[in-house]
């Protein structure tokens, strides 16, 4: 059904799948699989994996979906014979996690085997970037040419760049650009050459800044790739990483949680170096503490004003609600509404929130110039949201009356991550640059100084002939190792 909001009357939607299931189901994500599925059919769930970076597979017509659970529950006695009975597998599995392939037509049926476990799907993630021959302009704005001249470069040393796909890297390795003993590896199962071409940009990026480094391109998707992709790290003696990617929803920014925890680990117990892009989410990005001075349990995003206002016209919303109850069983439920020009609530996100999940909703929507402009409503379904500490992303779309304050998502909150925001290029050069408007800012919800550093973007790769975000700031702070001793030096400024 459609429900309008009218001035002076705040009607709560509860807007009813067919039966109820996918509202029952313990994960924003994946109940939005299965709706998609009962809407669309398959391409309403590509379309869905799409918008949050999700790896699909699909195999003779079935389209599989990944879910993510605690390694506990895949070492139970019962658990194949469960998964078997859902018509479900096991994929992958790393330390902590292991990603299940489920049917989307048997979604429902796995929710009901497993009901009362804890499963989710893969934390929706995307790269820190904008746009992407073919020297980076950093190499001479930091003055690494003159290190290099010097015999400061990267031989000797073994560099990872851990990223969402590598797509064009053959062509820039026979193209010269990359070097001929480029190792790469797939922890996804989509081959490493599939989907963006992001990791192959950051990759040029490496090595302009540090030539000669012994290169990795580790394709990754989801938690259970990230945490083998740290193991390789260690096993393979790599002390430095790249990660231009932003992960939303898996803490409250605080340096905890599964991504983040991954990161710190890698840097406490194999002295791995981790530069991460601090992301591009200044304008896409509020944060707040609860407030409801009508007492009518609608958010307030400053007194009196309940919508928070989109700008722009991509060609689909992602939005990203969440709050500090991490960790905590009696939880605030609250729901997630995007509401059109006329006050119709167009999509909403409305998991009752348990000791089971996380304490956060999400929405996709295909963008329609027609309903612009579009706002968004946080309501509470129940608890008490006094006192709570929340969080709003958008993926696509600016808010009006965004907070650049705290805009980093993980793992550039990580305790073990060294995290670099923008500076433009054409700024570079001046006593006292500015950081980029959109450049992801700190502090962490916990307080701690972030970024560390920033470093030129803009620059040029023969991937993106302009290479706009944090993404290619990151790897311009790589450390770079002279071959006569261990003496390292970080091309980069301080943030002031």
């Amino acid at each position: 059904m459609i429900i309008k909001i009218r001035a002076g009357l705040v009607i709560l939607a509860v807007l009813l799948l067919s039966n109820g299931v996918a509202h029952a189901m313990p994960d924003a994500i994946l109940a939005q699989f299965l709706q998609s599925y009962r809407d669309h059919g398959n391409e309403g769930v590509r379309d869905v994996a799409r918008g949050r970076g999700i790896n699909l597979r699909e195999e003779e017509g079935d389209v599989l979906v990944p879910v993510i659970i605690d390694r506990q529950l895949q070492r139970t006695p019962a658990f194949a014979s469960r998964l078997a009975q859902a018509g479900s597998r096991q994929d992958a599995v790393s330390r902590s996690f292991a990603r299940l392939l489920v049917p989307v037509e048997k979604l429902e049926a796995f929710a009901t085997v497993f009901r009362g476990e804890r499963f989710r799907a893969p934390y929706p993630h995307r790269e820190a970037s904008g746009m992407g021959p073919v020297l980076s302009e950093s190499v001479a704005l930091t003055g690494a040419d003159g290190y290099q001249a010097g015999n400061l470069t990267g031989n000797g040393v073994k560099v990872a760049v851990i990223d969402l796909g590598f797509s064009g890297l053959s062509k820039r390795i026979s193209d010269g650009e990359l070097p001929p003993d480029t190792v790469s590896v797939d922890f996804t199962g989509t081959s490493v050459e599939s989907g963006t071409k992001h990791g192959t940009g950051v990759a040029e990026h490496v090595l302009d800044m540090a030539p000669g480094v012994e290169l990795h391109c580790l394709k990754v998707g989801d938690s259970v790739d990230l945490q083998n992709a740290a193991e390789y790290l260690a096993d393979y003696n790599i002390d430095i990483a790249n990660h231009s990617v932003s992960w939303v929803n898996a803490s409250y920014y605080d340096g905890t949680g599964p991504i983040n925890a991954i990161v710190n680990d890698s840097r406490t117990s194999d002295g791995v170096f981790w530069t991460v892009a601090s992301g591009n989410s200044a304008k896409e990005h509020w944060r707040g503490t609860w407030l409801d001075t009508d007492g009518d349990n609608v958010l307030e995003f400053e007194a009196g004003d309940e919508e928070l206002g989109l700008t722009g016209s991509g060609s689909s919303i992602h939005l990203f609600l969440n709050w500090n109850q991490y960790g905590v069983n009696n939880k605030a439920d609250l729901n997630l509404y995007l509401i059109d020009k006329a006050g119709t609530i167009v999509e909403s996100s409305t998991t009752n929130q348990s000791r089971f999940n996380n304490p956060s909703e999400e929405i996709a929507y295909s963008y329609s110039s027609s309903q612009a402009p579009y706002h968004v409503r946080v309501v509470v379904a129940g608890g008490s949201a006094s006192g709570l500490d929340v969080t709003l992303f958008s993926f696509n779309h600016a808010f009006d009356g965004s907070v650049a304050s705290s805009s980093q998502m993980d793992p550039a909150n990580a305790t073990g991550a060294f995290s670099v925001g923008a500076v433009s290029r054409s700024n570079w050069q001046k006593s006292s640059p500015s950081i980029r408007s959109y450049s992801s800012r700190g502090p962490t919800t916990d307080g701690r100084t972030k970024p560390e550093l920033v470093a030129p973007d803009g620059t040029s790769s023969a991937a993106y002939p302009t290479a706009s975000g944090t993404s290619f700031s990151s790897p311009t702070v790589l450390p770079v190792q002279r071959r006569c001793c261990s003496r390292r030096i970080l091309l980069a400024r301080p943030v002031t």
